[in-house]
């Protein structure tokens, strides 16, 4: 993603998807999260209320809660884990002969 000012969960999801599927160093790993705590969620509320789980309904009403946090948590993290990942991107295009290379990509 050679513009950072785009925000990533602005973006369509095809959109997004089109940018992780680049050659663009863009990770996705803080939406995935953010993703993988909405199924969960989703989860969760189709299973309170339901007699077959009602030994468990405490503990799954328990989780909602803390899924909606880590779901909103990992959507603010979505920007800043591309804008973080930016430096080693660019230090992996330095040429393998540079002698700063090793010590670039340590900093980065």
């Amino acid at each position: 993603m050679s513009d950072m000012k785009e925000k990533m969960c602005e973006n369509t999801r095809v959109r997004f998807s089109e940018m992780l599927a680049s050659s663009a160093p863009v990770p996705g790993s803080a939406y995935a999260g953010a993703l993988a705590a909405a199924l969960g969620h989703m989860v969760d509320n189709l299973t309170v209320g339901k007699k077959k789980y009602a030994a468990v309904e405490e503990d799954v009403k328990s989780a909602v809660g803390r899924l909606k946090e880590l779901r909103l948590a990992l959507i603010d993290l979505v920007d800043g884990d591309a804008e973080s990942f930016l430096p080693m991107s660019e230090a992996y295009s330095i040429s393998k002969d540079d002698p700063n290379r090793d010590e670039v990509m340590e900093n980065a």
